[in-house]
């Protein structure tokens, strides 16, 4: 069955290659047509993408076990409160993007670095220093989704660790392809197509679970009824609000006067076209086969019973301890915040629609799409762990969703074409959210990084030929630093830890911490005191501080073995922070707000 992982592969190879090849210009005018976008940004493409960054393998990993598991409650949780972290954006959104404007129109940073920045007296050092957390997080981030691709796969080749690490080698090849050949803008095409395709394999993987259940004649516990209706509803409201359009389908375009005729187009464009064409005519009509399941499926159980499952899956105890769940309650809350993944989509919708009249109704509804769709399908990735547990006789203690793999690489026909479904949707979620982190870190590192050795190369301030050479340079070093993924693949190896487990989280949300450290310097001048600031001085020592709170517990817990460590890190991490910050307010009295 290893001839099985070739396919997704060849499928992204062939098809999400085209948004680059077309959107790739010979040489970039400005930093923000590279680095934020160079064609039109449609709100769809805008909240697809953002989406699909969004469902990344470490999610998919964790809320998978817990739904293997049926312990629901940290699932929920972290849904919830990662609904009202982007809330809470959308709220306090207008300073924000007054600041994304105002940077797009001179063509300086609009990173969240330069925002922190501008806020503590324009210090190089802060935006020097809160940059490099920002990679340090980011290629975290990516480390977490190879080592998750490779868990899954590593059944299918138990014995080639050599075959393994050039699969995974050709996996940085295709991200490094894909932010290259043209940028931001070529990536969240390409995270959307992406998105479809995640679609395409969960559904078809849940639909053929269900099946099968249905095919064995034995009748269908409660639990997997109240999973079947919730893939039904969420299916259901996903039609309703997408209004039956999961992609953006238009052509592609190098730029926003290329003629919309089909026929003009290469052929290659066309196909990615007809492409985007299928996924979205197949995702709907599979999230219509998922409510017609819901519908036989809420048939069959008696409504005492449902109701009983339903509420001992929400009234259930859970087994994390009081600090994960606070942990998982403060991480979506706050991350949104400092994440720079979201201040470059953006920034890239603000910079391809700033004529627009009805732009801020199109930013409304697409970025609230994007706040209530992502923890939907969080809570499906939780019901997909229940099904497999069922349907593929997962047991309870599995480790990592490598049990999936083993379960269907069993060399029938079923088994192969759920395999196969389930491998696309595990590759199109991983390549989706290592595209993004990527275009975001060669963001960080044109922006703020480079200038900061050579405020020279600050952006706007060199001519066209000048800016194709700085942006050169900042690829260079993303590789560069990139490749460091791989000996972060072999170190978690070595140490053992299962992906999804405590310990893996734990080693991920340290990464997150590198960023949450910024919250306080964020949210302190929007809420508290919009006249009175920090010096950069003490903003650069609550970066520092926040950060190394964050990661110490891990470390310990690591040497010691102690699982209530794990968790503490982002509360420790965001406690350290605000005291050190309102504190510095009573110190620094005289500091304005720039």
């Amino acid at each position: 069955m290893t001839y099985l992982l070739f396919l997704p592969l060849i499928i992204a190879l062939s098809l999400y290659l085209v948004p680059a090849i077309v959107l790739s210009q010979p040489s970039f005018k400005t930093a923000k047509d590279f680095f934020v976008g160079s064609s039109q940004t449609s709100p769809i493409i805008f909240q697809n993408s953002s989406i699909a960054y969004q469902l990344q393998m470490a999610t998919f990993g964790a809320f998978f076990l817990w739904g293997v598991t049926e312990d629901y409650r940290p699932a929920l949780v972290n849904s919830v409160c990662f609904l009202v972290g982007l809330l809470l954006i959308y709220r306090l959104r207008h300073p924000l993007i007054r600041f994304l404007n105002d940077a797009l129109r001179g063509d300086s940073s609009i990173t969240v670095h330069e925002f922190l920045a501008r806020k503590y007296g324009d210090a190089r050092l802060v935006r020097l220093v809160s940059s490099l957390l920002t990679v340090v997080a980011l290629i975290g981030i990516a480390i977490g989704e190879i080592f998750g691709v490779a868990t899954v796969i590593r059944p299918l080749m138990p014995q080639d660790v050599q075959a393994l690490y050039i699969f995974v080698f050709g996996m940085l090849l295709l991200m490094f392809v894909y932010t290259v050949s043209a940028g931001n803008s070529g990536v969240m095409r390409s995270d959307q197509a992406q998105l479809g395709t995640a679609y395409f394999g969960l559904f078809v993987a849940a639909l053929m679970m269900l099946a099968g259940l249905y095919a064995s004649g034995k009748p269908l516990s409660p639990q997997v009824v109240l999973c079947t209706l919730v893939f039904g509803g969420s299916a259901l409201m996903m039609l309703i609000y997408r209004r039956f359009r999961f992609l953006d389908t238009s052509l592609l375009q190098a730029n926003s006067k290329s003629n919309g005729n089909m026929a003009e187009h290469p052929a290659s464009v066309r196909a990615f076209n007809h492409f985007e064409r299928f996924l979205n005519v197949s995702c709907v009509v599979l999230a219509v086969a998922l409510m017609a399941f819901a519908v036989l499926a809420f048939r069959q159980v008696p409504l005492a019973s449902l109701s009983a499952a339903f509420s001992g899956a929400v009234l259930r105890p859970t087994t994390f301890p009081t600090i994960a769940i606070v942990a998982l309650i403060l991480l979506p809350i706050f991350y949104q915040f400092v994440d720079i993944t979201n201040w470059q989509r953006i920034a890239a919708f603000e910079k391809t629609n700033a004529e627009l009249s009805d732009r801020e109704r199109k930013f409304r509804r697409s970025f609230l799409i994007y706040a209530i769709e992502s923890p939907i399908v969080w809570i499906l990735m939780c019901m997909f762990g229940t099904l497999c547990a069922a349907a593929l006789l997962i047991p309870a203690n599995a480790k990592d969703m490598s049990a999936v793999t083993s379960a269907v690489n069993d060399g029938t026909v079923y088994g192969a074409i759920l395999l196969m479904a389930f491998l696309i949707a595990v590759f199109s979620i991983a390549l989706s959210t290592m595209s993004a982190v990527f275009s975001a870190t060669l963001c960080a590192i044109r922006y703020d990084i480079l200038p900061s050795f050579h405020p020279t190369q600050s952006a706007g301030r060199v001519s066209a030929v000048q800016e194709a050479h700085v942006a050169r340079r900042a690829i260079a070093y993303g590789v560069l630093a990139y490749l460091l993924i791989a000996a972060g693949l072999y170190g978690v190896d070595a140490a053992k830890i299962s992906f999804g487990s405590s310990q893996y989280l734990s080693l991920l949300f340290s990464f997150y911490c590198a960023q949450l450290s910024f919250v306080p310097l964020i949210l302190g001048p929007i809420l508290l005191h919009p006249k009175r600031n920090v010096s950069s001085g003490w903003a650069l020592f609550v970066l520092l501080a926040g950060t190394t709170a964050g990661i110490l517990p891990v470390g310990w817990s690591l040497y010691t073995g102690s699982e209530i460590w794990f968790w503490s890190g982002i509360p420790l991490c965001l406690t350290v922070g605000v005291l050190l910050y309102l504190l510095g307010l009573l110190i620094c009295r005289e500091n304005k707000v720039v």
